[in-house]
């Protein structure tokens, strides 16, 4: 009996690795069943950055001062600048947008002051339409940006500082002009209500008025400073609705060559702006027309996001979620025979 159980321990010892390389061959292989998932290098790279458009409607303040300059006005026509001695030779008819020089000639009666006497000036409150896009990641509670905007400005008249019932209003020659602004941006996310996201933030970069109504001979770029509170609403995890006041302080410079002097020009404006962030989804919608699945679900060797939902509407992508409205309820299937 010793004999026989020490050959039957070293037959086992010898055909167990046998037996069990037989039954690995003899498995099924899965790989037939299984496909290896791809990856979407893409999408994950762009996943953190949010796309944002916004625009809105607002007002821009124009104002300037005529520090060391002087008007001067005749019964017929409307206030001209001059510099220099009084009474006046040479001035400019337009100093707003272009430069245009004019010559005066002082008659008895024409209105004619200094800005030594007095403290000369106008200003114009003009209907804004803002429109911005920009790009930007997150992190934490932290944003950092770029952007590109765009102002439609409808210059109304430029009225006196002073002197309101004496010097008449100043027309600029362009009743509407465009701005080119290119910006970096930065915020932080302070509050959190629910769904709705208040983050502070602010955009630095330049600003420059349409070389079509703003004469770039006299009218260079210029900085700009922006900075707004952000109320955001999350319609779902790859969009935001938003609504954005904000304040911004910028102005250009207007030289005036034949006198050797340059006017500043405020124009800050008050703006609020309505848009939406978009993040671009992590997987692309399933293109499985008929499919009806409601979580993240794969089809060979793709991982696909329900078709079931629209892009709006919140939709937890780990176990999906039925919208309250029955799908055969819906308007859009209120024809077919089978709605599903």
């Amino acid at each position: 009996m010793r004999i026989q159980a020490i050959v039957l321990f070293w037959l086992g010892f010898f055909a167990l690795p046998l037996a069990l390389q037989a039954q690995e061959k003899a498995a099924i292989p899965l790989d037939k069943f299984y496909a290896e998932r791809k990856n979407r290098p893409i999408r994950a790279l762009l996943r953190p950055l949010k796309f944002s458009f916004s625009t809105g409607v607002g007002s821009t303040y124009f104002k300037h001062q005529l520090d060391g300059l002087g008007i001067y006005q005749s019964p017929t026509a409307g206030p001209t600048l001059f510099t220099g001695l009084v009474p006046p030779t040479n001035g400019h008819r337009q100093w707003i947008n272009t430069n245009i020089p004019d010559t005066i000639i002082v008659a008895p009666g024409d209105f004619l002051v200094t800005s030594d006497t007095a403290k000369l000036g106008f200003k114009s409150k003009s209907f804004t339409i803002p429109i911005k896009l920009s790009v930007h990641y997150e992190y934490k509670q932290f944003r950092v940006g770029l952007g590109y905007a765009k102002d439609f400005i409808f210059i109304n008249e430029f009225k006196p500082l002073t002197y309101t019932n004496q010097i008449r209003n100043v027309e600029a020659t362009a009743k509407m002009v465009t701005t080119n602004k290119w910006f970096l941006m930065g915020g932080y996310s302070f509050y959190r209500v629910d769904k709705f996201l208040f983050t502070g933030d602010f955009q630095v970069g330049l600003n420059k008025f349409g070389k079509k109504k703003f004469d770039r001979t006299y009218v260079k770029t210029s900085p700009f400073f922006n900075m707004g509170i952000l109320a955001e609403r999350e319609l779902s995890e790859y969009l935001r609705l938003f609504v954005r006041p904000n304040f911004e302080f910028k102005g250009y410079k207007l030289a005036l060559p034949e006198s050797n002097t340059q006017i500043k020009h405020k124009a800050n404006a008050m703006n609020w702006s309505v848009g939406l962030t978009y993040t671009i989804p992590e997987l692309p919608r399933c293109k499985i027309k008929d499919c009806a699945a409601q979580i993240n679900h794969a089809h060979g060797a793709g991982v696909y996001r329900s078709r079931m939902h629209p892009i709006w509407k919140k939709q937890n992508p780990g176990y999906g979620e039925n919208n309250p409205k029955l799908i055969k309820h819906k308007w859009r299937n209120r024809k077919k025979i089978n709605p599903y």
